[in-house]
């Protein structure tokens, strides 16, 4: 099952677990170092953009 994210009602944590989760990192909620580290290292945004969350 996917599902829209929505940072206005869903929180940043969640937002941040999510990003995590599609850059392949452990998803702590807590955007730091390595998360920026991966983001500034990705090539493919459009990838990244489309990641189907999943609720677990």
């Amino acid at each position: 099952m996917s599902v829209n994210v929505d940072p206005l009602s869903d929180g940043k944590s969640v937002v941040a677990k999510w990003l995590q989760r599609a850059m392949g990192l452990k998803d702590d909620g807590v955007i730091g170092p390595k998360t920026l580290g991966a983001i500034a290292a990705c090539k493919d945004i459009p990838d990244l953009i489309n990641f189907p969350f999943h609720l677990t």
